[in-house]
């Protein structure tokens, strides 16, 4: 479906440069298309790991602290897990290859407080195995949300690439067609109405002699 536009020669010349522009967009768009998704490939295969590992060091983390649990009430649990103040994360946002994506750094979470004397030492175990845990579980969420990211970006660079190839650049060639097509049956008309006068006026040189 062309574009509604007249067939003159400053529209071609400017439906031509847009033509050019649109073709190297679109050159430039499946670059970045291709660029995105390796690197959604890469953080896929990062995930993999990081969530492998995060996953063993929960599971280990749940038993331990059940076991610790199993060997205390209730009460002296919940106390002996009281840190007092939280670990502090800080989240920044970076542009990487115009994706703003999140670096998310934290500092170590703080030890509980407890007497040594009056607890299991499967307690030390199971807080030493949640200190290990936290780190893992900040880089896990880092990775999850530049795969989410990634994903986003690599969606809408699919659409404009799409809409380029598939709508905007098949449009701009036929309305090109359309105009040399106007403008060669225009030029031809008037060669031939330049041809035809030049005769009339041949025959009338010709009688008037």
């Amino acid at each position: 479906m062309r574009l509604a536009v007249k067939p003159t020669r400053m529209e071609l010349l400017g439906l031509r440069k847009r033509l050019k522009l649109a073709r190297r967009g679109h050159e430039l768009l499946k670059q970045r298309r291709d660029e995105l998704m390796r690197r959604f490939l890469e953080v896929i295969r990062d995930s993999k790991a990081q969530r492998e590992k995060t996953e063993l060091l929960l599971e280990k983390s749940y038993k331990e602290t059940a076991e610790a649990r199993a060997l205390m009430d209730e009460s002296s649990f919940r106390s002996s897990m009281f840190i007092g103040k939280p670990a502090l994360v800080d989240v920044e946002v970076k542009n990487v290859g115009g994706l703003w994506l999140p670096r998310i750094t934290t500092s170590a979470p703080p030890a509980p407080v407890y007497g040594f004397a009056t607890t299991p030492a499967k307690l030390d175990t199971a807080v030493s195995s949640m200190r290990e845990l936290f780190p893992e579980l900040i880089k896990l969420a880092e990775v999850e949300h530049t795969i989410r990211a990634l994903a986003s970006e690599i969606a809408i660079t699919r659409r404009r690439v799409n809409a380029l190839e598939h709508i905007m650049i098949p449009r701009l060639e036929e309305t090109i067609r359309y105009i040399e097509m106007k403008m060669d049956d225009a030029e031809r008309a008037e060669f031939s109405a330049r041809t035809k006068i030049k005769e009339i006026a041949e025959k009338a040189g010709k009688n008037g002699a």
